[in-house]
């Protein structure tokens, strides 16, 4: 009776635990992971929950209007969209969070004096749980300028104006959160001490290196940290 009890429960051990197995590899196959070679879903994402969905709000074929993209920059320009057969009804810049072309999202920024115009998306260069994108925005200063006279060379009014200059932006973006910040090495830290591993490897590198080593060390952190979209 006792090696018959046994034999009945290591058959239900044993049927649970396939049943836990296949209800696993289920999960797995109902979900996918969000790698460098991920696409998208081409279209437009109103929200950043949009984006983590994977569910854009509008796919292209619902929209016309003026955009043009450049891969090669990273950089997407739009300067108006209607909404096909709903009356010329206009989809305003300031109402999207991001747009993806070709399995690349791209994610909406300010430049400056051009968004008078048009709205700028820039393209992650980095994706995963920590995603990374970059843009070029204007950033103004005050110059001192001065009159001077001819007779003596000497100034005799001075002031100042406002000069526009080009500036490189970086960026990251946190999957988790929809957190955006500038990349600096104290916020690539920040973002992987759940690793502390490669947090301690780079933290411990002289900070011109850590600087140079940053993204690289923020993909080998994706790679290992990888986060997953529902089918």
């Amino acid at each position: 009776m006792g090696y018959k009890l046994l034999y009945v429960c290591k058959l239900l051990l044993a049927l649970t635990c396939i049943a836990i197995g296949e209800g696993s590899a289920a999960a797995q196959s109902d979900s996918v992971a969000v790698t460098p070679k991920f696409s998208f879903a081409d279209g437009i994402y109103l929200s950043f929950d949009d984006f983590k969905r994977n569910k854009p709000a509008f796919a292209w074929t619902d929209l016309e209007g003026k955009v043009v993209s450049n891969e090669k920059t990273y950089i997407t320009k739009i300067e108006q969209l209607a909404l096909k057969n709903r009356q010329g009804k206009v989809l305003s810049p300031a109402d999207i969070w991001g747009v993806c072309i070709d399995g690349l999202p791209y994610i909406k920024v300010l430049t400056g004096e051009e968004d008078k115009y048009f709205a700028t998306f820039a393209g992650l260069r980095v994706k995963g749980r920590i995603n990374y994108f970059s843009y070029e925005a204007d950033s103004v200063r005050l110059v001192e300028i001065a009159a001077y006279n001819p007779v003596n060379g000497l100034p005799f009014r001075k002031g100042r104006i406002k000069k526009t200059e080009q500036i490189g932006m970086k960026k990251l973006l946190h999957w988790d959160t929809g957190e955006i910040v500038d990349l600096t090495l104290e916020n690539a830290l920040k973002w992987i001490t759940d690793d502390p591993q490669l947090y301690n490897t780079l933290a411990a590198l002289p900070e011109a290196e850590a600087e140079q080593k940053m993204l690289k060390s923020l993909m080998i952190y994706n790679d290992r940290n990888l986060v997953y979209l529902i089918k």
